[in-house]
């Protein structure tokens, strides 16, 4: 399986390979609520692949995820934003990525919940106020049907 493969070589993915694994990274194999451990995994590697990268090509990474924002119907690629965005200070998109992010939170399907937990410490180090972020998505839990 390709996440397994990938996690695996990850030493070897370069910044040309950015654009078709993320490619099946965030359309293919995390779109799809019913291949959870997949998705999972997926996830998984998409976040150690930004954070090996993102010091040296956090801008070719940046336009690599923000080509799929409107291709991915999943939650990855917003999560690999996340994941981008410290290494983006002072990036003109870093207030849209923080409005997908929130947007996320603010979300009642189970499946993205769950996934967006997974990485929450790598998403909540890119807020500036966190403590606000946290206490957002209690009252959001407590408000859900």
């Amino acid at each position: 399986m390709l996440p397994y493969f990938l996690d695996l070589n990850i030493d070897h993915i370069n910044e040309a390979l950015f654009q078709p694994v993320f490619s099946l990274l965030t359309i293919k194999f995390t779109s799809k609520e019913e291949i959870g451990t997949l998705t999972k995994k997926c996830v998984e590697v998409g976040i150690d692949i930004i954070k090996r990268n993102a010091k040296k090509h956090a801008e070719k990474l940046l336009l690599v995820l923000e080509s799929f924002i409107s291709k991915a119907s999943g939650v990855s690629n917003i999560i690999f934003l996340g994941v981008l965005a410290p290494y983006l200070e002072g990036h003109k998109n870093l207030q849209v990525i923080e409005q997908r992010i929130t947007e996320l939170f603010k979300g009642d399907r189970e499946g993205d919940q769950k996934a967006i937990s997974k990485c929450m410490q790598d998403l909540m180090s890119f807020f500036k106020n966190p403590e606000q972020i946290v206490e957002q998505i209690f009252i959001n839990i407590g408000t859900m049907k």
